[in-house]
């Protein structure tokens, strides 16, 4: 999972590291015929107050095989926009 704030910097999830020039990612089993959209992967959180207006952010998320060279399923994204509290 990692987050695109449209600056050709990327932040990876679980800890959010900073890229480039690190990722970050955490091993996910799946038991046969488990969807992958059965994993609640991110905490719902509150985007800070004092960062003002931007968007549009994205997350993107995907499962690969366990050699890192093909997805698994397909690539998803969510889009989001965040106005601030004014």
């Amino acid at each position: 999972m990692l987050l695109d704030v449209g600056i050709s910097e990327y932040w990876f999830w679980p800890s959010w590291t900073h890229y480039p020039p690190e990722i970050d990612w955490r091993p996910v089993t799946l038991g046969p015929g488990e969807p992958a959209e059965s994993l609640f992967l991110i905490e719902p959180f509150t985007w800070p107050a004092d960062v003002g207006a931007g968007g549009p952010f994205r997350f993107y998320g995907a499962i690969v095989d366990s050699a890192w060279t093909s997805l698994v399923g397909n690539l998803g994204q969510v889009a989001f926009s965040y106005r601030g509290n004014y």
